[in-house]
């Protein structure tokens, strides 16, 4: 029982876990998304697909197809700092021999002109991710959970379990002489 406890309560924290990483992933994507297009509707089917396309496995494609249409307007560090998939980025950027710039080194082929609209962007960008940021604490974990976090709750109630275990069996033991003595009295 004990065992089963553990395993039960690590495997909804890994799934309740999995779906928070992904909804951080879906608005990462439609921030991006956003940025690329004022579009309305394009915006909503893409909200629409986005159970869809979080998954592990299309993420590869998804970053390639949202990197490649906006990154002539988004720099490529904050890009990664939104994805945190700094190896698909970079193997985007070799594949479609795109030239990139950040605050420290504009490497662009109109460096001057990139530069105003860089500054402005990035403050928009800073902007939206503070509004995701209050958005995702509204859907995030339970209160407890979020205090003290999946691993300390797995280990409470690990414990809690192991204690209980130990209860049960040890009350188990003393019932068991008296059982016997009463009998020996008859």
């Amino acid at each position: 029982m004990f065992l089963f406890l553990i395993l039960f309560s690590f495997a909804i924290s890994q799934e309740l876990h999995e779906e928070i990483r992904k909804q951080k992933i879906a608005s990462c994507l439609l921030l991006l998304r956003y940025k690329t297009s004022q579009n309305e509707k394009e915006i909503q089917d893409f909200v629409n697909e986005l159970d869809e396309k979080v998954r592990d496995t299309a993420m590869n494609k998804i970053i390639g197809d949202i990197m490649i249409n906006c990154i002539e307007r988004i720099s490529v560090p904050d890009a990664v700092n939104i994805f945190e998939y700094q190896e698909n980025v970079d193997y985007l950027i070799q594949k479609q021999g795109i030239l990139v710039w950040n605050k420290e080194d504009y490497r662009g082929k109109e460096e001057i002109s990139y530069t105003e609209e860089y500054y402005k962007l990035f403050e928009e960008i800073k902007q939206v991710k503070e509004q995701f940021k209050l958005e995702q604490r509204k859907v995030a974990e339970p209160l407890p959970l979020k205090k003290f976090g999946w691993r300390y709750f797995i280990l409470i109630v690990g414990i809690f379990g192991a204690f209980f275990y130990w209860a049960v069996k040890r009350v188990l033991k003393a019932d068991a002489p008296k059982k016997k003595k009463n009998k020996k009295d008859e």
